[in-house]
């Protein structure tokens, strides 16, 4: 009998700009997958001009494209939904956050997690 397989994608955020990752797992459960949720190691991020790092032992590099999608909410609202976000490519993302900030290093957190049946892909 095939099993099926799960995996875990995590959503970080700072300030406007979120960014989905999906982390290379092949649980065969999807409460296996779920107790990433639980792993506080996992809840920051840093992210520069080539890499983001969790933890020190995970790494998206930025030719990863397949494990990973930035997204910006350009126009600030008291409620937002996903349709206020708009697909921004890697070094977009960078400019934004260097042009808000003046820095070359960002400290992302962890805002969601989600459990997907088989490969995720996260949209482009």
């Amino acid at each position: 009998m095939l099993r099926s397989s799960y995996c875990t994608s995590i959503g970080y955020h700072i300030g406007n700009l979120e960014v989905e990752i999906v982390i290379d797992t092949n649980y065969q459960t999807k409460e296996e997958a779920e107790k990433l949720e639980n792993n506080t190691s996992l809840h920051q991020a840093k992210l520069d001009k080539e890499k983001l790092v969790i933890n020190d032992s995970i790494i998206i590099n930025k030719d990863d494209i397949d494990r990973y999608q930035f997204r910006l909410c350009k126009v600030w609202n008291p409620i937002i939904s996903a349709t206020d976000f708009e697909a921004v490519s890697w070094d977009e993302a960078i400019q934004y956050l260097s042009k808000e900030s003046g820095f070359n290093m960002f400290n992302l957190e962890s805002y969601y997690f989600e459990v997907h049946k088989g490969k995720h892909i996260v949209t482009k």
